[in-house]
Order: C-alpha cells, then sequence, then structure tokens
C-alpha cells in the first residue's frame, strides 16, 4: 500500500515557537518600512526647507515677481510685484553695500519702496519674505540707477537756513510718511532729541516734530529694523553708551525709543548693514575710547538687537562704513582713525547728500546720505573744501550743513 498523503484541507498547526516568530515579523516589518520610507523622503527634500523661491510647499509665506527697474540719480520710486505676498509677517530688503539709499518691503502688498538711489549703477536687490514661524522665501531683480545729463558748471541755489536745536549733530535722508518725497532725520546733540522735517518735494520742509532720543544724540542711520516697510530710526547715544531704535508708523511718527547697550565707550557713529547674512538689518557702532572699539549688534528683524561684541581698532575712530570685501558679500567697516584726516568726500554748506565732484552731474543728492554732521560751515579753495569755524548756535540757531569732524576734504 502507498503512503497516505495528509489532508491538504486540515489547517496546519504552529507550534508556539513558530506562532511567536510570526507575531514579531508582523510587528517589526511595518516599523522598518516606515523606517526606510522616511529616509528615501528625507534625501529627496531640500536641505533647507524653511527657504523657498517663491513657492509654498509647506505652507510657508509666498512672494510675487518683480520687474527689473530703472530710475534716475537720487529719485524715487515703488517696485510692486505681480502678486502680493501671502503668509507673510515681515519683510527684509537688501542689495549690495556700494548702494547708499534706502530700501523697504511692504508685508502687506510686497511693494519694495526705494529712496534717495545713489550712488549710479546696476544692483541685485534681494527680497525675503518671513512667516510667524521663521520659513522664508526669496525673490531677486535688476535696480538700475541712471545718471542724468551732465550740467557744468555745477552749481546751488541760496542756502535755506532751517531752525533747529542747540547743537545739530547728525542728518539722514528717508521718506517717513510714504508720500515719495524725501524727508530729513537731525539728531541734536543737547536736547537728546531726534528732529523729523518732512519733504514738500520742491527742496523745502515743514516745521520739525520731535522725538526723543537718548544722552547727547550723536548720529543717526534709517533702516527697517522690523521688516514692516516703515522706515525706522537708530539714534546712537554718546553719554548713555546706548543705541536707541525708534519704529516707525509710516506717518512720519515715530514710537518710543528702545535703547541698547553698546558696550564700553562712547557711540559717535552708527551704520546699518547685515553682518550675519540672515536678511536682517544690524548695527555697528564706533565708539570713541582708547583704544577704540566698533560695536556690532545683531538684529533679530522684529526690532530687537543681541548684546554687543566689541572689536577693538585704533585710538578714537572717527568714521564707519560697511562695505563688501569679498566676492561673498563678508562685511567690512572701513574706519578714519584721530582728529585729522584726509578722506575723498565733497562736503560744503549745502547738506552734504547734496554735493558731487566738480565735472560730473548736477543732480541732487548724488553722493549720498550725509554722516556725523554738525555745525560748522564751509569754504571752497583751488578745489579743497575746508572748514571754518564753527557757527554760533546761540546767536543763529540754524542748522547749515556740514561735517563737525576738523577734516581736510578733497
Amino acid at each position: 500500500m502507498g503512503t497516505q498523503r495528509p489532508n491538504m484541507r486540515q489547517p496546519i498547526q504552529l507550534n508556539t515557537k513558530t506562532r511567536s516568530r510570526a507575531s514579531a515579523f508582523q510587528i517589526i516589518f511595518p516599523i522598518a518600512l516606515s523606517f526606510f520610507l522616511g529616509i528615501l523622503l528625507a534625501s529627496a527634500a531640500p536641505t533647507n526647507p524653511k527657504e523657498t523661491f517663491g513657492q509654498n510647499p509647506l505652507g510657508g509665506p509666498t512672494l510675487g515677481n518683480y520687474p527689473d527697474t530703472s530710475l534716475p540719480l537720487s529719485s524715487d520710486t515703488t517696485v510692486t510685484p505681480d502678486a502680493p505676498p501671502t503668509n507673510t509677517t515681515s519683510i527684509n530688503v537688501s542689495t549690495s553695500t556700494d548702494f547708499k539709499g534706502t530700501l523697504a518691503g511692504d508685508p502687506t502688498t510686497g511693494g519694495v519702496r526705494v529712496t534717495n538711489a545713489h550712488p549710479a549703477g546696476i544692483y541685485k536687490v534681494t527680497v525675503r519674505a518671513f512667516d510667524s514661524g521663521g520659513a522664508t522665501a526669496t525673490k531677486r531683480f535688476a535696480l538700475t540707477v541712471t545718471t542724468p545729463v551732465t550740467c557744468l558748471p555745477v552749481g546751488f541755489a541760496r542756502a535755506i537756513n532751517y531752525v533747529t536745536g542747540d547743537y545739530p549733530h547728525s542728518v539722514a535722508v528717508g521718506d517717513f510718511n510714504g508720500d515719495g518725497k524725501q524727508d530729513l532725520a537731525c539728531c541734536d546733540y543737547d536736547s537728546d532729541v531726534v528732529a523729523i522735517w518732512l519733504g514738500d518735494g520742491t527742496g523745502n520742509f515743514r516745521h520739525p516734530r520731535l522725538f526723543l532720543a537718548g544722552d547727547n544724540a550723536a548720529s543717526v542711520a534709517v533702516g527697517d529694523f522690523n521688516g514692516d516697510g516703515k522706515q525706522d530710526l537708530a539714534v546712537a547715544n554718546r553719554d548713555s553708551d546706548t543705541v536707541s531704535i525708534l519704529l516707525g508708523h509710516g506717518n512720519g511718527r515715530f514710537r518710543l525709543p528702545t535703547n541698547f547697550d553698546t558696550g564700553f565707550g562712547a557711540p559717535d557713529l552708527v551704520a546699518v548693514g547685515d553682518f550675519n547674512r540672515d536678511g536682517k538689518q544690524d548695527l555697528a557702532l564706533v565708539l570713541n575710547s582708547s583704544p577704540g572699539r566698533v560695536s556690532i549688534l545683531l538684529g533679530d528683524g522684529t526690532g530687537n538687537f543681541t548684546a554687543p561684541t566689541n572689536f577693538t581698532v585704533g585710538d578714537q575712530p572717527g568714521f564707519v562704513a560697511v562695505g563688501d570685501s569679498m566676492p561673498m558679500a563678508s562685511k567690512i567697516l572701513p574706519l578714519l582713525m584721530g582728529p585729522q584726516t584726509t578722506c575723498r568726500s565733497c562736503y560744503a554748506t549745502a547738506p552734504v547728500s547734496q554735493i558731487t565732484p566738480a565735472g560730473t552731474t548736477c543732480s541732487r543728492f548724488s553722493s549720498g546720505t550725509a554722516e556725523n554732521l554738525g555745525s560748522v560751515q564751509y569754504n571752497v579753495n583751488n578745489g579743497l573744501i575746508n572748514p571754518v569755524r564753527p557757527l554760533d548756535s546761540t546767536s543763529s540757531n540754524t542748522n547749515q550743513l556740514g561735517t563737525n569732524r576738523d577734516k581736510r576734504y578733497e
């Protein structure tokens, strides 16, 4: 008789060890599969998922496209994208530090406001949007600043003097009420205030509004420190060793100042830059001490700044500027040391920002915003612009814009 085959319809009985192994496989296999799928997805994802270029794959901010724009030297404009931003709480606008005008982005409309565009050249402008979680979106466009027709000889109309405080010490150009007309911010050393002069676009200015700063306001700079598209002020306060941040409302008025410590030494000058390349504006301040120091305060994009990091430089530094030292856009801070210096700038009895070297152009505001201005008058003699005695502020009480350093300019 042949061997009897087992009934295949009968269930195969598994012993306890076999059933245990099967259960373990059912548990481990889905976990391993999920793990390897996670690795595969992670390798395919972008290295920085928080940053996109105008897209919104993860629900972050978006930006429209900006047209390449051209405008005349020293003029103002607003560059409008083809679509408003979404999921955007703030916008930072930046370009090469060769550009000396002011840029601000509106997080509601996405418009980029350009004020006092100078000097002439072609600039790559980067617009970066932030949402509340720190995700970003980026767009870029080209900004071309053109030189008007040259007119010689260079001349100026008779100076118009406006009554200001006892010791006007620094002036900066901006558009503080968003009307497309250039305004002035002038800090007064003795009264600890910043005076805002709103311009009418014809060279005339309204009676100033005064805003409190700190003890002995020595220097003022314009920025957009909270990314709301409204220009703000940074004021270096010499006697209190602080810098005051006045956030703008966009109507020519400012909030009460928030003061940040600048470290040991008297801050004489303040400049705006982006020193850690995070798209948020930072501050550099010159501390007039021996040895001299430069204080760096990094901004967080909301109007607040870190504790200062101080760098030792030469004795009694007199000026600081922000520049590009390498193609990677690392920042450098050229400094002028000591009370007597020669520099290639052009100053006269009109605002420094209205003066250009002879033989170039007669356009207004072609050589940049004035820095460290005070009550000093200048004469032009054989191509050299030399300071004359300071104006008597107690008798004239006017602001004849010039520099308060005893320097020779050529």
